[in-house]
């Protein structure tokens, strides 16, 4: 298993966290416990800046087999771009960048 980078931990906790706060949808039993969602992500490729999207919209539950890991390096690129320019880091400002 790979391990995570600070950056990559601190995100993937972030989205974690926003996943368990959300009202319309719910994780699975397992992944209630974090340590069991982390390994999950790490085995599927997570990376800082990556979403994590049901594959089954319309199941309202986050779990192995309804999940996908979507990375997108040229969003994340572009944020990058945008934070040496100007200093500020649109990937912390939740902009969504096409």
């Amino acid at each position: 298993m790979s391990k995570l980078t600070p950056e990559e931990r601190k995100s993937l906790s972030n989205t974690y966290y926003t996943m368990r706060r959300r009202k319309d949808v719910d994780v699975c039993d397992s992944w209630k416990k974090y340590s069991n969602f982390e390994k999950w992500a790490i085995e599927h490729g997570y990376q800082a800046g990556a979403r994590m999207v049901r594959i089954n919209r319309n199941d309202k539950i986050f779990s192995p087999s309804n999940t996908k890991v979507v990375i997108q390096p040229y969003a994340r690129n572009m944020a990058t771009q945008i934070k040496k320019l100007t200093g500020v880091d649109p990937m912390k400002m939740r902009i969504k960048i096409l």
